[in-house]
């Protein structure tokens, strides 16, 4: 019989992505296994797109900025539920567009 080893959590920041992390975090501590946390750079709202770029500079920049700040608070939750092995990710929306779209195509 397998066992879990990996739980690959994707949030955006939201409670419902903090729900789910309260539930594999202690999972992850449970069995001693790593948790990958990822999330998905995408246009954020009119308002915040324009705060962002005023403190950011560059839209780019203020996405990454932004989805920097949401695997952080995420990482910092998992650590105080006592998980043990993290990972995080950032993806932009368009790269991972193009990266499934290829992965289908061979």
């Amino acid at each position: 019989m397998r066992t879990i080893q990996h739980i690959m959590l994707a949030t955006d920041g939201a409670e419902a992505a903090d729900r789910a992390l309260d539930v594999a975090a202690p999972i992850i501590k449970a069995i001693g296994g790593e948790l990958s946390i990822l999330t998905v750079g995408e246009q954020p709202s009119g308002d915040e797109l324009r705060r962002l770029v005023r403190s950011e500079g560059d839209i780019g920049d203020a996405l990454e900025s932004l989805s920097n700040r949401i695997l952080k608070q995420a990482n910092d939750r998992a650590r105080r539920l006592g998980a043990p092995r993290m990972s995080t990710a950032f993806l932009r929306a368009r790269s991972l567009v193009i990266s499934l779209s290829k992965r289908r195509q061979n």
